[in-house]
C-alpha cells in the first residue's frame, strides 16, 4: 500500500511541476515579447540602446531561474515514477 501512496503522490508532484513551468514560461514568454531581445538585454546590464525597467529584469532573471529549478524537480519525480 505504500508504494501506490508514493505513486500518487509524485503523480500529483509531477502535475504541481509542470503547471509552475507553464506559467514561468508564460511569464518569460510575456516578458520576451515586451523585450525582443530579451535574453541580450537583461543579461548585459550595461547596453544603454534597450533600457530595461529593473523590475522587469530581475522579474525575468528570478523566472529563468525558478524554472530550471522546477525543471529539476520535475525531472527527479519522473525519474522515481520510472522505478
Amino acid at each position: 500500500m505504500e508504494y501506490d501512496e508514493i505513486r500518487i503522490t509524485t503523480r500529483r508532484e509531477i502535475g504541481i511541476c509542470r503547471d509552475a513551468i507553464r506559467k514561468l514560461e508564460n511569464v518569460i514568454r510575456l516578458l520576451e515579447e515586451k523585450y525582443p531581445h530579451a535574453g541580450d538585454v537583461f543579461n548585459d546590464q550595461l547596453n544603454p540602446a534597450a533600457p530595461v525597467p529593473s523590475g522587469d529584469q530581475t522579474r525575468w532573471q528570478d523566472s529563468r531561474l525558478a524554472l530550471e529549478r522546477w525543471r529539476e524537480r520535475l525531472r527527479e519525480h519522473l525519474r522515481i515514477m520510472e522505478m
